[in-house]
């Protein structure tokens, strides 16, 4: 048996390249291309100030679960509009956030 994986059970039950609670996504707002990275997050941990997006608030909520390359139409955004973006790249994020 091999220890040096050291992997927590909730990181490796996931997919990499899927949304999930605690990981930092990179997107880009598609057409303007501006590129933005927030980190999804319990709301108790959320600081939209920080790019600390909760899971229950409308952006976390569209990105939850999506594939990296995905393409999001009329996304809703904290200032009230809405955007198109497309999900760049996912990493995983620290687990206590």
């Amino acid at each position: 048996m091999n220890h040096q994986d050291h992997r927590s059970p909730s990181n490796s039950r996931a997919p990499a390249h899927r949304v999930t609670l605690n990981a930092l996504v990179d997107y880009e707002e598609i057409p303007i291309g501006e590129r933005h990275s927030v980190m999804l997050v319990a709301p108790k941990h959320a600081d939209e100030r920080v790019g600390r997006i909760s899971t229950f608030a409308p952006l976390g909520r569209a990105l939850l679960g999506v594939k990296v390359g995905s393409v999001l139409i009329d996304v809703p955004l904290p200032n009230g509009n809405c955007t198109c973006l497309q999900v760049m790249a996912v990493r995983a994020g620290a687990a206590d956030a």
